[in-house]
């Protein structure tokens, strides 16, 4: 499993070094027994996507079918999965407002944004609105210079790992849960997100084992060593 930071995830280096420290870990205990390898950061400009100002939240967007296509052909030849990761809102197409998320199940790719996720993505004062509307060249990613980046606290932070490990569960086959209190739950909006509890329900843990094919009592020991995300030990809000 492979992980593509696509710009910039923290306001600081050593932020967002800590960040991606704990999402790569958390991944690894989750997915016990398969090998999370980060790979080289990338700017928005690398991928050549095409992006866009949202006409509600003013607010920068890249295209999410775009960044796919750039992961696909990044792909290493031993990975199961690349997955990239951003702040940077996304949208799938024209007529669409945004999308938290999207995956190719038979490329093994995927681009998650967790930008909604700050605590003040929908209100006014929100610095990541573009303050002047201008137009600019499809080939002009200047705009992404210095583009805010929300504070990283431990509500965020839980929130992508929840969305982290959801959507990679989408990739192994797993479908959204049903029946049972799980993470596999699917969710039409973030309080609904919210409600999802970390972990996986008794049926889905068992089919995530028989795709990677962990031994159960080694994987709970093992996901004991980042359990403080559950009580927001990491960063306070």
């Amino acid at each position: 499993m492979f992980f593509h930071i696509i710009g910039s995830l923290g306001s600081t280096r050593i932020i967002s070094e800590e960040y991606i420290k704990w999402l790569t870990g958390y991944c690894k205990a989750y997915f016990y027994g398969l090998r999370v390898k980060l790979l080289e950061p990338v700017p928005v400009s690398a991928t050549r996507c095409s992006f866009r100002v949202n006409e509600n939240t003013q607010n920068l967007q890249i295209h999410a079918g775009d960044i796919l296509k750039f992961l696909k052909n990044k792909k290493p030849e031993d990975a199961f999965c690349v997955v990239g990761i951003t702040m940077i809102d996304l949208y799938p197409r024209d007529s669409w407002n945004f999308v938290f998320g999207q995956a190719s199940l038979t490329d093994g790719v995927g681009i998650f944004s967790f930008a909604r996720y700050g605590s003040d993505f929908y209100s006014m004062r929100y610095e990541g609105k573009v303050k002047k509307l201008k137009k600019t060249s499809s080939s002009d990613y200047s705009i992404f210079n210095n583009y805010y980046i929300p504070e990283i606290t431990s509500v965020l932070l839980l929130r992508s790992c929840k969305t982290l490990t959801h959507e990679i569960g989408h990739i192994f086959g797993l479908r959204h849960c049903q029946w049972l209190a799980c993470l596999m739950q699917g969710s039409n909006h973030l309080e609904e997100a919210d409600r999802r509890p970390l972990n996986l329900c008794p049926i889905c843990l068992r089919k995530l084992q028989c795709a990677i094919g962990f031994n159960i009592v080694e994987r709970y020991k093992v996901s004991c060593g980042v359990d403080s995300i559950k009580r927001g030990k990491w960063l306070s809000e």
